[in-house]
């Protein structure tokens, strides 16, 4: 199936993602920005109806990624390198190389930056920090403007953008945060348990 290259009149967000805490964290911001921008937001685990075989999925995701004018890829603790993520990101290059620029980052989720997978090291990191969140949500909100006939959600709103900002931030941060500390306790109880078993496999507590 080709790609669908229409006329890019709107402003798409492709989010991509690897591990369950991401695969849930994604969802919080695919919901937020819909919300707070009115852009649509791309998820694979939601959005991609073409589920026939690789070759199906790799055009919905070709299609999508070609879309969009953003690309957020959202890194958690539990997130592993994978072959669709690596598909991804040269698929990002290649279209910023010959089509037009997409704005990517790397969105850092209770990690470092030299913890994410190495087939992302050519994008911009961003922790769950408010005043580097804020950067980007301003310039997205500026791109939003500059696209004839989309800019409605944010012109409706009586409030600045800082405002509005301010009100994304806690939502965002409250649900993210709420997720980490989950797969935290998760990760603490696999510790545990890994230590009662011993190295081989077999219980130690009764020397405990």
């Amino acid at each position: 199936m080709p790609l669908d290259r229409r006329v890019l009149g709107n402003m798409d967000i492709f989010l991509g993602w690897t591990g369950t805490a991401s695969c849930e964290i994604a969802k919080i911001l695919k919901k937020a920005f819909g919300n707070f921008l009115g852009v649509t937001v791309f998820m694979s685990d939601i959005d991609l109806s073409l589920i026939g075989g690789s070759k199906s999925w790799k055009d919905g995701l070709d299609n999508a990624l070609f879309r969009s004018s953003y690309y957020f890829f959202i890194i958690s603790p539990d997130s592993t390198s994978s072959e669709w993520m690596a598909y991804e990101a040269g698929a990002i290059h290649a279209i910023s190389r010959q089509e037009r620029e997409i704005n990517t980052y790397v969105l850092l989720f209770g990690v470092e930056a030299d913890k994410m997978p190495r087939c992302l090291d050519d994008y911009n990191a961003v922790r769950l920090d408010r005043d580097i969140w804020e950067g980007v949500f301003m310039k997205m909100c500026e791109d939003i403007k500059k696209l004839p006939g989309s800019s409605g959600i944010l012109d409706n709103k009586k409030m600045d953008m800082q405002e509005w900002f301010t009100y994304f931030w806690g939502v965002i941060h409250r649900d993210v945060n709420s997720i980490l500390e989950n797969l935290k306790s998760e990760l603490q109880s696999q510790e545990r348990d890994i230590s009662d078993r011993g190295l081989d496999g077999t219980s130690t507590r009764w020397l405990k």
